[in-house]
């Protein structure tokens, strides 16, 4: 089964901008990682959401050792207001594939 998250990021104001390409950047290569089923980006007000899927645990697992998520952690070290919020989610697919699921 596919494991979701929902990872929001604040960014100091000054910043934004900046880590928005960092992101972007970071979305592009996390794409063509082995299980990866979505990896988007999003951005509200005062943060900026990546929308995660993943084929299996052990793909999340592997994208969290990666080179992609190091590099980004060190891309946000003191230019976030607070630490990212991670949540990890279990899909429950309800009504058509295609509005219903992830």
């Amino acid at each position: 089964m596919s494991l979701v998250l929902v990872v929001t990021i604040y960014p100091l104001p000054e910043y934004r901008d900046e880590l928005i390409d960092v992101l972007v950047a970071t979305v592009e290569g996390v794409h063509s990682e082995a299980g990866c089923e979505l990896y988007a980006l999003t951005e509200g007000s005062d943060e900026l959401v990546l929308i995660e899927k993943w084929a299996s645990a052990e793909a999340h697992q592997a994208h969290s050792a990666s080179d992609a998520v190091k590099n980004l952690h060190l891309a946000l070290a003191g230019k976030v207001a607070r630490e990212a919020h991670a949540q990890v989610l279990q899909e429950h697919p309800a009504g058509t594939r295609e509005q219903g699921q992830l």
